[in-house]
């Protein structure tokens, strides 16, 4: 099964990359370019994977980690290029905030590519506002930082 969201992952984020002429030199930790090894490695230290499938075939998947004092991290939140616009996004997005909330998570926790306009405004329709932009000497973007309270 970590092939087949490994495949979802990195078909999804390859769009951004392109769209933003990421290269695995330029940024080798975007998730275009993550490694099943990587996914494995962030599975064992408590990311925990969910997929969207239909006809036994993986079209999304999404990742919650509590990080601190009931907040948790969204990560790998990714739909097949093909199927996107469908619902399958928001759907993933909704069972990530539910298992938040059955774990008694406050706050959800996303970190975007803050030029990423499209993706920011989707976040922003789902209850999330940006709390901080971080900018880091190694990347080419700057990291949009949003939060949802979930209480």
């Amino acid at each position: 099964m970590i092939e087949k969201v490994h495949n979802v992952i990195t078909q999804s984020f390859s769009t951004v990359a392109q769209d933003f002429h990421f290269t695995k030199e330029s940024v080798p930790h975007f998730p275009a370019f993550i490694t099943v090894d990587v996914i494995d490695k962030q599975m064992k230290n408590g990311l925990v994977l969910f997929v969207y499938v239909d006809s036994g075939q993986v079209l999304g998947s999404v990742g919650i980690k509590e990080t601190e004092n009931n907040i948790y991290k969204i990560e790998r939140l990714a739909v097949l290029p093909d199927q996107r616009h469908n619902k399958i996004g928001q759907t993933l997005m909704n069972y990530a905030i539910n298992r938040i909330k059955e774990n008694n998570g406050k706050v959800a926790k996303v970190e975007i590519v803050y030029e990423n306009i499209t993706l920011k405004k989707w976040y922003e329709n789902q209850g999330f506002q940006v709390i901080a932009v971080d900018v880091y000497e190694n990347l080419p973007f700057k990291v949009g930082v949003l939060t949802k309270e979930l209480c």
